[in-house]
């Protein structure tokens, strides 16, 4: 091989590199969103004794950052009620984007 073909082979394999990376970046995310969201369900049904569906679909759908905001917000909640007007204040200014299907 010569010095132009060994170029184009690590370019392409650093190409690879890259996007195998930022398919495991992604998995990761997407794979802690859902943890996140798994583990305030919980925390609502311990507190509250249940859920709705309304507030399950809201917080199986959010993304990170959005989870974040309701998980620091949900020692103020005195009913289940104060959490799904959470939704209805904050939850509608992000974008379903981010959101999983």
């Amino acid at each position: 091989m010569n010095l132009i073909d060994d170029e184009q082979a690590w370019e392409v394999a650093m190409t690879v590199a890259d996007q195998l990376r930022q398919e495991g970046m992604e998995k990761g995310m997407k794979e802690t969103t859902l943890k996140t969201s798994r583990i305030l369900v919980k925390q609502i049904n311990r507190r509250f004794g249940k859920v709705s569906p309304m507030l399950k679909q809201k917080l199986m759908n959010a993304d990170i950052d959005l989870l974040d905001k309701f998980g620091e917000s949900i020692f103020d909640f005195e009913n289940l009620e104060d959490a799904e007007t959470w939704w209805v204040i904050y939850g509608n200014t992000h974008s379903d984007s981010h959101s999983r299907p």
